[in-house]
This record gives structure tokens, C-alpha cells and sequence, in this order.
């Protein structure tokens, strides 16, 4: 009987021994899955498309009220606020660790974006002890045919700022189609063909329009008008387009020189996208010029400069 006794008391023994060891294989494949997820969340990383941002840096929240401090708290030698390169916005307070002063770098924050297009590899919010040592955020870009506008704020312990971070999209001629308008067609794209002499060609902040045929050897009928098809004229040759100004400057009916219609984006972030028609007095083309645009805007008819 003490021998039975025995073995059921080690069956129990072994039985209870198995339930604890089984706890703890569990918990420890909890704790190594719960480890596996972690690795699998994806992190910002350094490269990608990257662009160097613009950047406005205002005060906030000066402390004691009315007196400001913040701009001067990273402002001077050894500090300062500025892109060192594509995808970097660098913040470094007042002073250095060896000649401290006010109260160094306390936090880097995030605050808003325009509309999402940036990955940041922010510092933990709360640096830990302030520094008066340079902190770089990092940024890419996630669709590089869209602008990118995002706020930041660094705050020592009395004072912050907000660092407004923008880059542009760059507005391009995406086509060039004859004008339906006019007949017989298909004479539109011929009459502004790219020569030496003639063409539609994209510059900064501007669209080049050059009839075929110059003034000592004319050709066809000459530029006779230009429209801003989608715009709303506002006086002086300029019409708004949503998140644009363009402006067509005064020219001759007839000419044979180029016409530079120049154009301001108001939101370098936002998308961009008009539409000209240009035309001699045959033919016509329209001229699409478009950047961070995912949805397109239907033309409307607009009024002529002539």
C-alpha cells in the first residue's frame, strides 16, 4: 500500500510539475511572438525619395508672456534651425555642452501635416536630459509627385517654436493635344513644333510658347491668342486656378517671338493643374501642365488675353 501511495503522490508531483512547466513554455512563446510582431512593424527608415524642404520657423507660447525668447533660444552661434541636406530638418539650441545656455533642447514634437505624404524618424518626444548638441529628424517622401507640409515643435523649458517643413512639387507639360476648336484638324501641334527657332517648352515657374516661323522668315499665321482654359481672370493677364496664379502677359496678335507665361504657386504642397490654348488664327493647341495632381480637373472655358 505505501508503495501505491507512493507512486500516485509522484503522479501528482509530475502532474503539477508538467502544469508549471507547460505555464511557462507558454509565456515564454507569448513573450517571443510578442517579440516577432515588434520586429515586423515597419519603422521609417533613411532613403527613399527625399527633397530639401523649405523651412519657416514663428514663436509659441513665450514665456513670460508677450516677451517671445523662443526664436532667440535657437537662434546664434552654434545654433540654429535648417535643412543640412535632402530629407533633414536640424534643430540645435543656444549654446554648446561646454558653454551651456538657457535651458537646451528639451523635446521635438510632431504636430500636423497637410496631407500625410512624409515618413519621419522623429526622436522620442522627451529627449531625456537637455542638449545643446545639433538633433537631425529625418523625412522621405511617400509619393514623390506630391508636395510634402508638416509642423514641427522644439521647446526648451520655458520657450518653443514651430518649425513649418514644406517641399514643392514641379509642375511639368503633360500634354500637348491639337484643339478640337479649330479646323481642319490636326494643324495645332505642327504650328508650335519644337525647333530651333519654335516650340512649348517648361521653365521655372514658366511656360514658353513659340509659334513656328520667326519674324524675318514667317511661317503660318503667328501666336494669336492664349487662354487660361480652367481660370478665373482677375485683371492684369491674371487668372486664378485653385493653388495657382498664372499670368499671361500682353503680346501683338500675329508674333513670331516667344511668350513667356509665367505662373505662382500659392501652397507648394498642394497639387498644381491648368490648362492654356494657345492658337494662330488656324489652329490651336492645349497645353496641360500638371504636379501632385491624382484626381484630373475637367477644363472649363476661360477668356482670351486678346
Amino acid at each position: 500500500m505505501k508503495n501505491i501511495k507512493n507512486v500516485f503522490t509522484t503522479r501528482r508531483s509530475n502532474r503539477g510539475l508538467f502544469l508549471k512547466l507547460s505555464v511557462f513554455a507558454l509565456f515564454g512563446i507569448m513573450i517571443l511572438l510578442s517579440g516577432q510582431t515588434l520586429a515586423q512593424t515597419p519603422t521609417p527608415t533613411p532613403g527613399g525619395t527625399r527633397c530639401t524642404p523649405m523651412i519657416n520657423v514663428t514663436e509659441e507660447f513665450p514665456n513670460p508672456p508677450g516677451v517671445g525668447g523662443g526664436l532667440a533660444s535657437f537662434t546664434g552661434p552654434n545654433a540654429g534651425i535648417g535643412s543640412p541636406g535632402p530629407g533633414q530638418v536640424s534643430v540645435d539650441h543656444l549654446g554648446t555642452n561646454l558653454a551651456q545656455i538657457g535651458t537646451g533642447l528639451r523635446t521635438i514634437t510632431f504636430v500636423s501635416s497637410t496631407n500625410g505624404n512624409e515618413m519621419l524618424l522623429l526622436p522620442f518626444p522627451y529627449l531625456g536630459p537637455p542638449t545643446w548638441d545639433a538633433v537631425t529628424v529625418n523625412f522621405t517622401v511617400i509619393n514623390p509627385n506630391l508636395g510634402v507640409d508638416f509642423t514641427l515643435r522644439a521647446a526648451s523649458q520655458f520657450h518653443s517654436v514651430l518649425i513649418r517643413v514644406r517641399c514643392g512639387c514641379t509642375p511639368a507639360i503633360v500634354s500637348i493635344i491639337d484643339d478640337p476648336a479649330f479646323l481642319p484638324p490636326g494643324g495645332g501641334p505642327p504650328s508650335f513644333a519644337l525647333t530651333p527657332t519654335s516650340g512649348i517648352t517648361a521653365g521655372p515657374g514658366s511656360i514658353i510658347i513659340d509659334h513656328l516661323g520667326t519674324n524675318i522668315v514667317p511661317m503660318g499665321t503667328g501666336l494669336q491668342t492664349i487662354t487660361v482654359m480652367n481660370g478665373v481672370p482677375i485683371g492684369g493677364g491674371m487668372f486664378t486656378v485653385d493653388n495657382v496664379t498664372v499670368t499671361v502677359p500682353p503680346f501683338v496678335p500675329g508674333t513670331y517671338e516667344q511668350v513667356t507665361v509665367t505662373y505662382t504657386i500659392t501652397n507648394p504642397s498642394l497639387p498644381v493643374d491648368f490648362t492654356l490654348r494657345a492658337s494662330s488664327l488656324f489652329h490651336g493647341v492645349i497645353i496641360r501642365v500638371r504636379c501632385g495632381v491624382t484626381t484630373p480637373n475637367v477644363p472649363e472655358e476661360g477668356n482670351d488675353s486678346n
